[in-house]
């Protein structure tokens, strides 16, 4: 896949999709998400919340400790952006 000039699409994650502990795990769901495209500085949003921020291409790692629904979202300084909605289940 690759990403036209400007355009920012987040890898690693599929809109709608539900994340549960792996097997019997104890410990939260965590997951790995990559940028691509874009420009310069990308920085990732949680329900509207800013909780990181990454150079392009590099990966970025959410651990999810509430069951729910979030909204993750990339965008760069110039606009471009991607979100994906998934469900956190138990």
């Amino acid at each position: 896949m690759n990403a036209a000039l400007g355009d920012l699409k987040i890898l690693g994650a599929r809109h709608n999709m539900k994340l549960r502990q792996a097997g019997a795990s104890t410990s939260a769901p965590t997951l790995q998400m990559t940028p691509l495209g874009g420009q310069g500085r990308v920085y990732w949003l949680v329900n509207g919340r800013l909780v990181n921020t990454t150079e392009p291409n590099q990966s970025f790692a959410h651990t999810f400790t509430e069951e729910g629904a979030y909204t993750i979202t990339a965008t760069d300084l110039t606009g471009n952006y991607d979100s994906i909605s998934l469900h956190v289940v138990q």
